[in-house]
């Protein structure tokens, strides 16, 4: 955590820099400050369910965990083993 005189060219380990759109809604950026990364006031995030394409593993890491199911094909995924992300097989 960024805290006392730390600035992201002293400590970039503790203070990163905030990028609007980078697809992770990291501290410092709201739903409001930043539509772009974060869930919107009226999603459930912490709900135990991964609510897409709202929520994501970037902006909602609680409810969604990457792997099958995270709309996303990706590792091991193939469409057999995971049509919910990769489609269905031809």
């Amino acid at each position: 955590m960024c805290n006392g005189s730390e600035t992201h060219a002293s400590c970039a380990r503790d203070c990163e820099v905030l990028i609007c759109g980078d697809g992770a809604c990291r501290t410092g950026e709201t739903a409001s400050s930043c539509a772009a990364d974060c869930v919107s006031p009226l999603s459930t995030c912490g709900d135990f369910s991964c609510e897409g394409p709202a929520e994501t593993t970037s902006n909602c890491a609680f409810d969604c965990v990457a792997g099958c199911g995270d709309a996303t094909c990706n590792g091991g995924e193939t469409q057999t083993s995971c049509s919910d992300d990769c489609g269905t097989p031809s």
